[in-house]
């Protein structure tokens, strides 16, 4: 990656990976800010776009893992599948959720069976 070494880049990473932001009030704030400008802001123009992508996954060790559908592909396979809302008007698209998913020591099983609060 380039510019890892950098200083800046060094501190983005850390609040990213490593600080106590709660991803539902940065969510929050993120779309109230969307919402307040003009160009940003939804309209009856806009839609929702609900896509969900699954591509293929060998092991067992990352979270979400595990035999499902993956309708990208047409098949029934071992795989992750990611699902994502967006709003848009053709011209500003933004997504609508997000939420930081929590692997530390969770097995694919286990995620599957219930979503890993947030921390």
């Amino acid at each position: 990656m380039a510019g890892v070494g950098r200083p800046g880049v060094q501190r983005l990473q850390f609040f990213l990976s490593e600080s106590p932001w709660e991803a539902e009030l940065v969510n929050d704030r993120r779309l109230e800010l969307l919402r307040e400008q003009s160009a940003t802001a939804p309209h009856d123009g806009g839609v929702i776009v609900i896509d969900d992508s699954g591509d293929c996954k060998d092991g067992t060790g990352t979270a979400y893992v595990g035999r499902q559908w993956l309708g990208r592909l047409g098949k029934t396979d071992n795989g992750i599948v990611t699902v994502t809302t967006v709003w848009t008007d053709g011209r500003v698209h933004y997504p609508l959720s997000c939420f930081r998913v929590a692997t530390d020591g969770v097995t694919a099983v286990e995620a599957q069976r219930t979503r890993h609060p947030c921390r």
